[in-house]
């Protein structure tokens, strides 16, 4: 099978676009997360536990971690004062995370930032513009179907 140099071409700048936007999203929502004193990690897990106590298997199926990884953010947030771990009441054995008041405080502030951030990052294109961005971004996510990603 042959390989067309130009649909290479494309597929690298493609790439690199997508990537780019990746990269850049997250700096920013780094930076924006650091104003209040969280990890990007830290952040993840208050934003999910800002709707309500989850196990903590949970949170490492939707956070896409190991639940080793889990127990040390949610260890660092409970350390600041943000998060506690919490025991079921029918079984003692299972664990729950959940967030103190300072902690649902402060993801909800920081939250409140998100979306003036996004219309800022997003400002280069009309809504229009994002529309169809968005429908072609889904439409090739569905080819990456059977790639084992999180979001296919």
């Amino acid at each position: 099978m042959s390989h067309d140099p130009a649909t290479d071409d494309r597929a690298r700048r493609l790439w690199g676009a997508i990537a780019a936007c990746q990269a850049g999203h997250e700096r920013a929502l780094a930076a924006m997360w650091a104003r209040h004193g969280l990890t990007p990690a830290q952040a993840r897990m208050a934003t999910l536990l800002a709707d309500g106590p989850r196990g903590l298997g949970e949170l490492a199926r939707t956070l896409g971690v190991a639940n080793g990884n889990v127990t040390h953010v949610l260890a660092n947030l409970a350390k600041a004062g943000l998060a506690e771990r919490e025991r079921g009441v029918d079984d003692r054995r299972v664990a729950r995370a959940v967030l103190t008041p300072a902690g649902l405080a402060r993801a909800r502030e920081a939250r409140a930032e998100a979306p003036p951030l996004d219309a800022a990052l997003l400002g280069a294109l009309n809504a229009d513009e994002q529309e169809i961005l968005t429908r072609l971004l889904a439409k090739l996510a569905t080819g990456l179907v059977g790639y084992d990603l999180p979001y296919g």
